[in-house]
This record gives structure tokens, sequence and C-alpha cells, in this order.
């Protein structure tokens, strides 16, 4: 809002506007080294910030991965032991109708 009453017109605000862009012009070199510098700075900060994201991420996705593989594995193991228990119990099935089958026919004159 200053800078608007300040410089009231387009001619005053253009007059403003050349003033700050010599004034950036005119920096000392050990100014313009401090700006590089501080400005790579915070892009290096930046770009740290994004590295420790994705490995944070990459973790994350490595356990979600592990978890998914040992639960994979457990529902494996519960339905191999399933099979075999079924495979077990048609066994059973298969030799008590056997044993029903002499049976009778041993009871049958």
């Amino acid at each position: 809002m200053k800078l608007a009453v300040d410089c009231g017109t387009s001619k005053e605000l253009l007059e403003y506007d050349k003033k700050c862009s010599s004034r950036v012009e005119n920096l000392s070199p050990s100014e313009k080294s401090l700006t590089w510098r501080l400005a790579l700075e915070y892009e290096n900060a930046r770009l740290m910030q994004l590295l420790d994201d994705e490995r944070k991420a990459l973790h994350d996705e490595e356990v979600v991965r592990t978890l998914a593989t040992r639960m994979f594995e457990e529902e494996r193991q519960i339905r191999e032991n399933l099979e075999a228990k079924l495979n077990e119990l048609m066994v059973k099935e298969k030799d008590r109708t056997k044993e029903e089958s002499k049976n009778q026919n041993e009871n049958s004159p």
C-alpha cells in the first residue's frame, strides 16, 4: 500500500522499479557471493529434506512389502494345513466306509 501511495503514477512506479533494479545489480561481489551461498544452502536443505522424505517412503514401502509377504506366507501355510487335514479326513471317511461295507457284508446271510 505504501508503494501505491508513494508512487501515484505509472511513471513514478517505473522510476522506482529502475532504481530497485540498479541497486540489485550494483551489489558488491561479497554480497553477491553471500546471496548465492544462501540460495544454494536453501536449495541444498530443500533437496536434503526431499531425499529424507523419499528414504522414509522407501522404508515404509519395504515394511509394507515385508508384512504383506509374511501375511501371504501365513495364509499359504494355513491353506496347506487345511488341505492336509481335509485329505486326512477323506482317508478316514474312506476307511470308515470300507469298514462299514465290510461289516454289512459279513452280517448279511
